[in-house]
């Protein structure tokens, strides 16, 4: 599969990242989001689903380490191939709270 085409596809289906889409809660629009997308990227749907699930949490990852303070262990993290195409979600990222 082909992860770029993938990312873009996705973009274009708001109602997978985006809870302010009112229909962000109807899983019958997700689904059908999700079989669009597996057949223009040409694989079944519980693989974009879980191919979807990591790039995002790699992408997750990769910010949280890219925006250490100064100062904090690690030295420089490169920056993740898809970070670019995919900081259309950005706006969409909320930090978890913490007890």
């Amino acid at each position: 599969m082909d992860d770029e085409r993938f990312i873009l596809e996705i973009e274009k289906h708001t109602v997978l990242y985006d809870i302010t889409n009112p229909f962000y809660k109807d899983n019958a629009k997700k689904e059908k989001a999700w079989r669009l997308i597996a057949g223009v990227v040409g694989v079944e749907v519980d693989v974009c689903r879980t191919r979807w699930k990591t790039l995002r949490d790699a992408f997750v990852k990769n910010r949280k380490n890219t925006n250490l303070p100064s100062g904090s262990a690690g030295g420089n993290q490169k920056d993740w191939k898809y970070s670019e195409i995919m900081s259309f979600l950005l706006p969409h990222l909320q930090p978890r709270r913490s007890v």
